[in-house]
């Protein structure tokens, strides 16, 4: 029994084929190498009269000489040879090695398993498997911790273990997030928290973790200031919603778009999925039921506004990308007189940096949603209502989102002021 090679037959020979792997065993089991040559190219279980020849030949050779430890090893333990044996030779030989769980050493190399495992995991609410914004942020928070390996052997060290990590290895991640990437506060808490929690995965199922990575401190997480979070006040949420006859077409679109995202406070990616059947009236009144993508959650609001009542009446809006969005809302806000120079944060260059510019700048999807859920809040609404409509599970997260402190000192102030005016 010998490792051979071939070609599907085929009239053409000018088109690039597989090379196949096979054996003449019991039902000749056979695989793709992935390795594409012309048929006229290959001839005799070897590839002639093309540029790379002698690197695919020795590919081959190497499979055939793999095959043949397989079949020594497997003939010692009184093992037939199968279709798996014909898989193991072709990958090791194309240097795809699959990492066995028994055998993880580094951190990357669990990273595959736990991305796998996404879908069988329990969400907040108790439920099998994570929502889709969910598994977009883990998998982002790994694309940056394999970048982060990447520089890391460019400068000359080594790829963590698992097995043996150091708190001294976490902590260089932590520098690099913070010097390299310039990373914001919140930013660097959750990249870290990923680092710990992909970790403690690995240690329930059985794996050797250095408790120095699954116990590491995470950073505390800083909120933003309230004067970094940029709101719309009353006026501009009506200079902003006011329909106008100067504006483009696309710019009107906008403009519905950003009216039911404040009517509803609800993330720019629910906002766009909005249909007809999302909103039902009954007695005159309009409810939006909506099912909220991070959370799984479904939820009513009610929709209060004349010009929200107006764009749902009249056929909605357009869905259009999120960076597209980000970009008209700037220019719908500029043209409304949304110009005050103030002080804030925005992102420059991929960064988050202190800047003083007009406020229209700083306007992003996320202003929309502060806006209805603050404006909720300052007109004292119930915070379990509002915790309804935010999808925050607790009432510090909200605060947190909104910027306003946890201890009660603002809330203390603010509720003297509304007890005075309630009171004159």
């Amino acid at each position: 029994m010998e490792l051979l090679f071939k070609q599907r037959t085929s009239d053409s020979k000018n088109t690039e084929k597989s090379i196949i792997a096979y054996f003449n065993g019991k039902n000749k089991p056979q695989i793709s190498t992935k390795i594409k040559v012309k048929p006229s190219n290959f001839l005799n279980q070897k590839v002639v009269k093309i540029y790379d020849k002698h690197k695919i030949n020795a590919l081959l050779d190497r499979m055939r000489l793999l095959f043949k430890e397989e079949q020594l090893e497997h003939k010692r333990k009184g093992l037939p040879i199968d279709k798996a044996v014909l898989i193991r030779v072709v990958n090791e030989a194309m240097g795809i090695t699959e990492v066995k769980e028994g055998e993880i050493k580094l951190y990357t190399e669990y990273l595959p398993i736990y991305l796998k495992r996404l879908d069988k995991m329990k969400s907040q609410n108790g439920e099998i498997g994570l929502t889709k914004q969910t598994k977009k942020t883990y998998k982002s928070n790994i694309k940056c911790y394999n970048r982060y390996e990447k520089w890391r052997v460019e400068e000359g060290y080594s790829p963590m273990s698992l097995q043996y990590g150091a708190i001294e290895d976490m902590e260089a991640y932590q520098d690099y997030l913070e010097d390299v990437k310039e990373y914001s506060a919140d930013t660097i808490n959750k990249r870290i928290g990923m680092v710990i929690g992909v970790s403690r995965h690995a240690k329930k199922r059985k794996h050797k973790v250095s408790e120095e990575i699954t116990e590491y401190e995470v950073p505390s997480k800083q909120p933003r200031k309230r004067e970094d979070i940029v709101f719309l006040n009353k006026e501009e949420v009506e200079l902003i919603t006011t329909p106008r006859e100067d504006l483009p077409d696309y710019l009107l679109n906008t403009q519905r778009i950003v009216t039911l995202q404040i009517a509803t406070g609800q993330r720019i990616s629910d906002t766009m999925n909005y249909t007809a059947s999302t909103f039902t009236e009954s007695e005159g009144e309009i409810t939006a039921r909506i099912r909220q993508q991070k959370t799984n959650r479904e939820i009513s609001v009610p929709i209060v506004g004349e010009r929200a009542v107006e764009v749902v009446k009249t056929g909605l809006f357009r869905a259009i990308s999120h960076q597209k969005y980000n970009e008209y809302i700037k220019e719908l806000s500029k043209r409304s007189g949304i110009d005050k120079i103030i002080k804030s944060k925005m992102v420059v260059d991929k960064r988050l940096k202190e800047v003083e510019t007009e406020k229209y700048n700083l306007i992003t999807s996320h202003t929309f949603r502060r806006t209805a859920l603050s404006l909720c809040f300052l007109a004292g609404i119930p915070e379990y209502h509002i915790l309804n409509i935010s999808g925050h599970s607790r009432v510090n997260m909200l605060y947190r989102y909104l910027g306003r402190d946890e201890g009660g000192e603002q809330r203390t102030k603010e509720l003297r002021e509304i007890m005075l005016k309630a009171l004159k």
